[in-house]
């Protein structure tokens, strides 16, 4: 990879490893919320993710909480 590419990438994975920007906390967030879409998907099929779902409702900042509350209450058979 060329070096101004791999500064790039190497500044980027540490600005979301500090998790200190909206955007770093954000990407968190969004990363939370799939592995919560999996849980529930995992419940649907019948397996115990319950303390996977309230892990990632919990680690979830401001901006993604919401989107989490709402994912957590919907049917994931309707996806």
């Amino acid at each position: 990879m060329p070096s101004e590419v791999a500064k790039a990438v190497q500044e980027l994975t540490a600005e979301y490893e500090a998790n200190e920007t909206p955007e770093a906390r954000m990407a968190h967030d969004a990363n939370r919320c799939e592995t919560l879409l999996q849980a529930m998907e995992y419940q649907a099929q019948g397996y115990d993710a319950q303390a996977w779902c309230d892990t990632s409702i919990a680690a979830a900042h401001r901006c993604g909480l919401r989107l989490a509350q709402a994912m957590a209450s919907a049917d994931p058979h309707g996806w």
